[in-house]
């Protein structure tokens, strides 16, 4: 079985932006991997089932080329399909080594959505913070996550402590029934006791029974 890979910025520039962009590096082949797993296909099949991931194959020898190497590698199978309407089709179908590596890359990709995710979080904050808005960050995870991807050092989080829910909101039902919660403290004099700030002044506060808590 192949090293599970490593997810890297493709070199191609996409519109609009002067960084580099587009898929991952080698991301057509885990692409590949999934689209036989769901199901045998012959070549021209896997070019119409690519478009969804953003691959538009203007070359479909490039894709063959890259077929018949993940075949030498034991990752696919193929075999001549006899029509009676037209000519002959090679089918692809994934081996038990592709299935793993399949695994590997969705594992790979998992890790790199969280770090994308920790990316723009940190980056809407940023946004936000530097509009001359007020940013809040509340997480109920002991976990300091999201304290992390905002950019705490160490001892930022080391000093945050978590605030005891109900000595600073209290429960508001109205006729209809729907609950609201409300400070009891002003917001500022909790932070200054329980939470610190982060970069661009985000206040950063840990607090259990939250709803929707780590979305910012």
């Amino acid at each position: 079985m192949q090293e599970p890979p490593v997810v890297l910025p493709a070199a191609e520039t996409v519109d609009r932006c002067r960084c580099d962009g587009g898929q991952p590096k080698n991301f057509a082949r885990p692409c590949l991997l999934l689209l036989l797993a769901e199901a045998p296909a012959h070549g021209y099949e896997l070019i119409e089932r690519l478009r969804p991931f953003g691959f538009d194959v203007t070359d479909p020898g490039s894709l063959y080329k890259s077929l018949r190497q993940m075949e030498q590698e034991g990752l696919l199978t193929s075999e001549w399909e006899l029509s009676t309407r037209g000519p002959a089709r090679r089918i692809y179908a994934l081996t038990s080594d592709g299935r793993d590596l399949l695994a590997a890359w969705a594992f790979t990709l998992e890790q790199n959505r969280a770090i994308l995710g920790q990316f723009l979080k940190r980056y809407q904050h940023l946004v936000f913070a530097r509009k001359g808005y007020g940013v809040n960050a509340l997480d109920d995870d002991p976990n300091p996550n999201l304290a992390a991807a905002l950019g705490l050092t160490a001892d930022q989080v080391a000093r945050l402590r978590r605030v005891p829910r109900e000595d600073i909101v209290e429960e508001h039902v109205d006729l209809q029934g729907n609950m609201s919660l409300h400070l009891t403290r002003p917001f500022a004099e909790v932070v200054d006791e329980y939470g610190v700030r982060g970069p661009d002044d985000v206040a950063v506060l840990t607090m259990t029974g939250l709803l929707g808590a780590g979305q910012g």
